[in-house]
């Protein structure tokens, strides 16, 4: 099949009327615009199925798997009853009957076994902090999540969208906080640039939320949780991320609306693109040899991310 040059494209395809920019597209747009421009303009047919199941990449059904047990969780959750108990080992416990176990849990436990186990000890020690300093009327209105698998979306110049896993309360802060859960190795806030994409994440949504006043209170705050490399961290928004990502929108919009550019941005990760043979050889659709060779050094798209590849 060939593909057509860039311009030769939107001749064919009017963007009119646009899509909502969902915040994966965004972050898409943010590591490669031509990657962004593939899936927004060339297979815009499939832009809506990022969330599909993917079982073939056991690194992606593992996050597929916690995300959903994850949304389960606090549905089963008693609060009263949880705040009664008095040892931590019976509140670890009571969460980590609310997971699923893997047949060899007592003898030999799986990744996702530890996983979830770091998750019940993390929220265990929420619980307490919450028990410790605040009454029991306060524990039960604060402690539960407020949202979890949140759909919000705001009205713009092309219409921003998201899905946010969970948002909790801040007594102390006065405000609200978007929790991000992440189950790959590669996002560990101690690394600047995994850093710098989080908060850009995290900061598209609360942007929403604040835009929006979904919550009563503003969303000032974002958390990383990512049971893989068993890492909590909590921030404030800096007010610059702020900035940057609504500057970053409104040129993205501005692209969109006049046809502008969209170049790659080459580096190892373009191996793991599903874009890449229309992006290097489109017009005849040719596989051809490796314009960074074969990736020795990386075996996996994870391991590349890991190692700082952008």
């Amino acid at each position: 099949m060939t593909v057509p040059k860039m311009w030769e494209d939107r001749k064919m395809q009017e963007p009119e009327p646009f899509k909502p920019i969902r915040k994966s597209a965004f972050m898409t747009y943010k590591k490669c615009p031509k990657k962004f421009w593939f899936s927004y303009f060339v297979h815009s047919e499939d832009y809506w199925n990022y969330n599909e199941k993917n079982n073939s990449n056991p690194a992606a059904a593992a996050g597929d798997i916690y995300h959903a047990e994850m949304d389960e969780l606090y549905t089963k959750i008693d609060f009263e009853l949880l705040y009664e108990l008095d040892e931590d080992d019976k509140k670890f416990i009571y969460f980590r009957n609310k997971f699923s176990y893997s047949e060899n849990y007592d003898t030999e436990k799986t990744e996702m076994d530890n996983m979830f186990d770091w998750t019940c000890e993390t929220e265990v020690k929420r619980s307490n902090f919450f028990k410790e300093h605040y009454t029991k009327t306060e524990y039960l209105k604060w402690f539960p999540p407020k949202a979890s698998e949140l759909k919000v979306s705001m009205t713009d110049d092309i219409d921003r969208t998201g899905h946010i896993d969970r948002v909790d309360y801040l007594p102390a802060e006065k405000s609200y906080c978007i929790v991000e859960f992440k189950t790959g190795k590669s996002y560990d806030v101690h690394k600047p640039w995994s850093l710098t994409s989080l908060r850009a994440e995290t900061a598209f949504y609360a942007i929403i939320c604040n835009e929006m006043s979904i919550f009563d209170k503003p969303v000032l705050y974002w958390a990383l949780y990512n049971p893989k490399i068993r890492q909590y961290s909590i921030e404030k928004f800096p007010a610059a991320t702020m900035r940057a990502v609504n500057n970053t929108y409104k040129g993205l919009v501005q692209k969109i609306k006049e046809s502008g550019d969209f170049p790659r941005k080459m580096s190892p990760l373009c191996m793991w693109c599903e874009y890449r043979t229309e992006c290097f050889h489109g017009l005849k659709g040719e596989e051809k040899e490796y314009l960074f060779g074969k990736p020795n050094n990386y075996k996996t798209e994870e391991d590349a991310l890991s190692d700082g590849v952008e």
